[in-house]
């Protein structure tokens, strides 16, 4: 009877032990998708649906992506990954502003420079007439 007792127990732990190492091993596998584009709230709902997580790897300016929308991810669009990975985004905290600095009554050379430092392009130049200057 304890024969039999120990001989349960120990098939019974090795089917136990078995099915937690394979649920371990043998994690479902889904394909990345785009994040790239996406809001970040659109991106963590999309994420989710394919069981996969995002977390924010830093956030940067950016002149042609709003603020708070995915610009990069660490892992590619159509990359097979297991379910459950975590997977970095790059935010964009949209353009930077920056102050315009005051350059009236400066030579040419010196509101460009003044604007260069600003790092800002200089746009149209137009030359007017000013009985005062």
């Amino acid at each position: 009877m304890v024969a039999a007792l120990v001989a349960v127990a120990l098939v019974g732990g090795v089917w136990g032990g078995w099915r937690a190492f394979s649920g371990y091993v043998a994690v479902p596998e889904v394909t990345v998708p785009r994040f790239v584009g996406r809001p970040l709230p659109v991106a963590q709902q999309v994420a989710s649906a394919e069981g996969l997580s995002l977390f924010v790897v830093d956030r940067v300016y950016s002149t042609t992506a709003a603020a708070d929308t995915v610009i990069s991810q660490d892992q590619p669009a159509g990359k097979i990954v297991k379910r459950g990975r975590s997977i970095g985004v790059v935010l964009s905290l949209g353009p930077e502003m920056v102050t315009v600095p005051d350059v009236q009554r400066r030579t040419l050379i010196e509101a460009r420079l003044m604007i260069e430092q600003a790092r800002l392009s200089i746009g149209e130049l137009r030359e007017m007439f000013d009985e005062e200057v």
